[in-house]
């Protein structure tokens, strides 16, 4: 089965003739300060992005001992290649899983000052639901930019031509950037593809604009659904 990646400009692929890639977002570091980033004990991460952009600007030695909650073990291997161990993952690869894991570890965070590197554009779920409880400073490291790919036109044809048979969402905004670019034609180009999405949140967004989402596995790994899609 050919399969339509929408994706991140920065994202990395293995060559795979059954893959088609097509980038609707460009991901991007902005410019930020951190005056004391010794004063915070526990750090959040969402994404390898985050870790990336992050340390590419802060010393890690800098937090050394701390502990870190994420979001994903691809996040949490980023954070061990750093030479962080203390690593917590929610058992839901979501922000409202990192609210439930802290809030069933309140007493041993009280006291705690948390740090939480993200994306400009991310969701607030974190923030909104843990700022009346711990001491919570979000902190803008990057944000994500609409991108208009060399490859639209194809897309276009090999999607209308039903020469792709599944097309995978990544994120909600590669899904409301694919919107973006086939504005008015979404519905025509998606009909009879089975649709896959990574994440509960990005499968909540597909739905609410009116599509069906045929495979949204627990595991939120593009490898995982590529891999079961182009087996089929």
């Amino acid at each position: 089965m050919r399969v339509l990646l929408v994706s991140d400009k920065n994202r990395k692929l293995d060559r795979n003739q059954n893959i088609v890639f097509f980038p609707t977002i460009e991901t991007v570091p902005i410019d930020f300060e951190l005056k004391k980033p010794s004063e915070f004990d526990v750090l959040i991460f969402t994404s390898q992005k985050a870790v990336k952009f992050f340390f590419e600007k802060i010393n890690p030695e800098i937090f050394k001992g701390k502990t870190f909650l994420c979001v994903g073990e691809k996040t949490k291997k980023a954070l061990n290649r750093y030479g962080f161990g203390d690593v917590l993952v929610p058992e839901e690869n979501t922000a409202e899983g990192i609210v439930h894991l802290v809030l069933s570890k309140l007493e041993d965070f009280k006291g705690k000052k948390f740090l939480f590197p993200r994306t400009k554009q991310g969701r607030k779920v974190i923030v909104e639901k843990l700022q009346d409880k711990i001491d919570i400073y979000p902190l803008d490291i990057y944000e994500t930019r609409f991108n208009n790919p060399d490859n639209k036109g194809e897309i276009k044809e090999l999607l209308k031509e039903n020469k792709i048979k599944a097309v995978v969402f990544t994120s909600p905004l590669t899904f409301e950037s694919f919107v973006k670019l086939f504005e008015g034609k979404v519905f025509e180009l998606l009909r009879g593809k089975k649709i896959a999405t990574v994440g509960k949140t990005t499968k909540k967004t597909v739905e609410s604009y009116g599509f069906n989402v045929d495979f949204c596995p627990e595991k939120a790994d593009i490898e995982y659904i590529i891999k079961a899609l182009t087996s089929k």
